[in-house]
């Protein structure tokens, strides 16, 4: 798989926002940089690896909970089931993008709520919720 000029322009602004050298020797930051460089001679050394993280609302827990021999192994069976019928669907999904043979690492994590989860998550790191911002402004629009 080979980026683009977009993606490869995204992937320069991301190391230079990003990536922190100043522990670095002169000899070592220059490898980094040259390594991360997509016009650099030690790109094509570079192993690229797609990382994806997929939540899903899981409504397995309540079951789980309630069972009376093993809820871990109730758990792990009905997450096992779920993957089972989800794989082929990423496995399509991934074909139709044409990264087939694309080492890509899943985390694939059964949730309660996905929704909550995703609160949660902007909650901590400070963002706002978009669907909350969206239906503030539509209220607000409606108000003139």
């Amino acid at each position: 798989m080979t980026l683009d000029d977009k993606k490869i322009k995204h992937e320069i602004t991301l190391v230079k926002r990003h990536l922190d050298l100043s522990g670095l020797t002169p000899g070592a930051k220059k490898a980094m940089l040259d390594f991360l460089d997509p016009y650099g001679a030690g790109y094509p050394n570079r192993h690229d690896v797609i990382s994806c993280l997929i939540a899903f609302d899981f409504d397995a827990f309540a079951s789980a909970l309630a069972c009376m021999t093993d809820a871990e192994e109730e758990f792990c069976r009905l997450a096992s089931v779920k993957l089972e019928e989800t794989a082929p669907k990423i496995a399509e999904a991934l074909k139709a993008k044409g990264i087939e043979h694309q080492e890509v690492e899943m985390f694939i994590i059964p949730v309660p709520s996905v929704a909550t989860l995703r609160d949660l998550f902007q909650d901590k790191i400070g963002w706002k919720h978009p669907a909350t911002e969206k239906a503030l402004k539509k209220k607000g629009a409606g108000k003139k």
